[in-house]
């Protein structure tokens, strides 16, 4: 891939670090899509409750840890797992919740 190509597609060299970064972070927790936004600075997890922000890869991997916990201790609680109020994480997308009773 080329410079010109790699940039259009978000993978400039001044951000390798982060980007590398992330794939660790992808590695360690599979279960949930990670990235790095150039644009914004923040970093991204796409959970199946929805999209995750954080400022710092390390509230990241606060969140992720603790969303990876309560899914390892009961897999068919289907609520939410965090706010986000302690993580300094916010949640973008909450995943819609099933219509009860139409």
């Amino acid at each position: 891939m080329t410079t010109v190509a790699a940039a259009r597609w978000g993978r400039t060299p001044a951000h390798a670090d982060r980007h590398a970064q992330a794939a660790r972070l992808q590695a360690r927790y599979p279960q949930f899509v990670i990235w790095h936004g150039e644009h914004t600075g923040a970093w991204f997890a796409m959970t199946t409750n929805g999209l995750i922000e954080a400022s710092t890869p390390d509230a990241l991997t606060r969140t992720l840890r603790s969303l990876a916990a309560a899914s390892a201790v009961s897999r068919t609680d289907r609520r939410p797992a965090l706010s986000g109020a302690s993580t300094g994480t916010r949640r973008l997308f909450p995943r819609p919740r099933p219509r009860v009773g139409r």
